[in-house]
């Protein structure tokens, strides 16, 4: 499972849009690019800097429903029952509105039992928890995750060159 922070990347994204709600970030970079199929879960949408900039109902409706959208599975509440079901609600007016959400909501859940029936099997509840890695795997995804910095790292330099 993999985090998407609220922070923003304009340097690479060219938007202030966060992480969190970037289809370049989520779909394009994760998914496509470096072709990571587990679950995206967003930061807690709780965080002091995002109740700061909405109440929670817009950062309901701009991150969880952004998060969905843009390619990601969960959406993070880690503490208020009541915001919880607040998200639930929106979430299902969102589906009911909008097709392509509830069909994008769909591959979510999807992703979701997969990974639960992945992780929580019963024939895998012995005491067996996921296989690590081989090197090779994660020599692959330092590398993959490396040459995308560099071109993030080449992208900035030659933005101050022309400037």
């Amino acid at each position: 499972m993999i985090m998407v922070s609220h922070a923003a990347f304009p340097a690479v994204t060219k938007q202030p849009t966060p992480a969190s709600l970037s289809k370049k970030w989520i779909t394009d970079i994760l998914r496509k690019k470096i072709g990571y199929r587990g679950l995206i879960c967003s930061d807690d949408l709780e965080m002091g800097g995002v109740l700061a900039a909405a109440p929670i109902e817009q950062a309901i409706e701009q991150v969880m429903i952004g998060h969905i959208r843009a390619g990601g599975d969960l959406g993070r509440i880690c503490h208020q029952e009541d915001f919880i079901l607040r998200a639930d609600e929106a979430l299902v007016r969102e589906a009911e509105c909008d097709g392509r959400f509830a069909r994008r909501v769909r591959e979510s859940i999807g992703c979701v039992l997969a990974f639960k029936k992945k992780t929580f099997d019963k024939k895998s509840a012995a005491g067996r928890s996921t296989p690590a890695p081989t090197s090779t795997r994660v020599e692959k995804l330092t590398r993959q995750l490396w040459e995308f910095g560099e071109e993030i790292r080449l992208a900035a330099l030659a933005r101050e060159e022309r400037a």
